[in-house]
């Protein structure tokens, strides 16, 4: 049978109520919302959700199978993926491909550049339904709420032409994104020691790795190749908690890594630079960001590696990976014997 997708109205309150309580009846843990508190909801407010998004609904043999729904964000240009659902009964059969290709469909008609969504970790299949329409991860994690500790990530997919070096496309970042990260990195614990003791939520990719120092990149660049060389041990005062020849040791790390980025991708300039604060990402670290040729002045020196100004730059997984391995041995050429 044929499947119909259709855009529900105000007046369509009643049916996006009834499909929204199936699919938190059926998947409780795939949504950031509750059966009790939809069920709370009043005709004025469902109408409300509707006139604040574009909610479609999907059916097929005469029944109701499917919703998906798409809000645009407070960045301009920027809109995000919500409340997609498909009844267990017809899984597999192409309904959620035709709901996640109608909303990038309405997405591109009003010149969007960028759609977003959410995927709690343990959600492979929705990861892959996502990915087979090309979006990828963006790199970003969270939680699914400050009531429900469990990972989710972020996957993003452009809208338009990658405007971004390599090709990539840059995602800016919203004043909810930024408080997110701000809350993360000054109440969570030190993310350079989690990534040393290997937990899996802060794996990043790494570049080298001994005793006394690591190396990784970036999970939100500014610069393609972007990385961060840290000391293993967690340091706080870039003077006082080393000694000269530590200090030094570190140093020279840092000139035979910004050498081996140097090699692998198009470098005009690699801008090395250590910020931090004690109030917040206080293990010392060096940010080695290789700045392409061609950039205009004006996008040169802070503005490259500003966030506000150009975004992050969205990399596949594989891609990041890929770059982590050919710096690698690059730099392993490179080293001292």
């Amino acid at each position: 049978m044929t499947i119909e997708v259709r855009r529900l109205l105000s007046d369509d309150w009643a049916v996006f109520r009834e499909i929204r309580l199936r699919s938190l009846s059926d998947a409780p843990h795939a949504f950031g919302s509750t059966l009790a508190e939809a069920n709370s909801r009043t005709e004025g407010d469902w109408r409300l959700l509707l006139a604040r998004r574009a909610q479609f609904l999907a059916a097929r043999d005469g029944r109701d199978v499917g919703t998906i729904g798409v809000v645009e964000k407070d960045v301009a240009g920027h809109a995000e993926v919500v409340s997609m659902w498909v009844d267990p009964r017809y899984r597999g059969t192409g309904v959620a491909d035709h709901l996640v290709q109608t909303v990038i469909r309405w997405a591109r008609e009003r010149e969007f550049e960028l759609l977003l969504l959410d995927v709690t970790g343990a959600n492979t299949r929705a990861e892959k339904l996502y990915a087979r329409h090309g979006f990828i991860r963006s790199g970003r994690r969270g939680v699914v709420s400050t009531n429900d500790p469990r990972p989710e990530f972020e996957m993003v997919l452009a809208m338009s032409p990658p405007n971004g070096p390599g090709g990539y496309p840059r995602i800016r970042w919203s004043d909810h994104d930024r408080g997110e990260y701000l809350r993360t990195v000054r109440t969570g614990p030190c993310f350079i020691c989690e990534i040393v003791s290997g937990r899996s939520e802060y794996r990043h990719h790494e570049v080298y790795r001994d005793e006394y120092h690591i190396v990784f990149l970036n999970r939100y660049p500014t610069l393609y190749g972007q990385l961060l060389v840290a000391p293993t041990a967690h340091r706080e005062d870039i003077i006082e908690d080393f000694t000269e020849f530590e200090y030094l040791r570190l140093q020279g790390l840092v000139h035979r890594v910004s050498r081996a980025v140097a090699l692998v991708v198009p470098t005009e300039r690699v801008y090395i630079f250590s910020l931090g604060s004690k109030q917040g990402n206080a293990h010392v670290h060096w940010h080695l960001a290789p700045l392409p040729p061609g950039v205009p002045y004006d996008d040169q020196q802070l503005a490259a590696i500003d966030l506000e100004t150009h975004g992050q730059l969205v990399i596949p997984e594989t891609d990041q990976a890929d770059l982590a391995d050919r710096v690698s041995q690059a730099l392993n050429k490179r080293s001292p014997s």
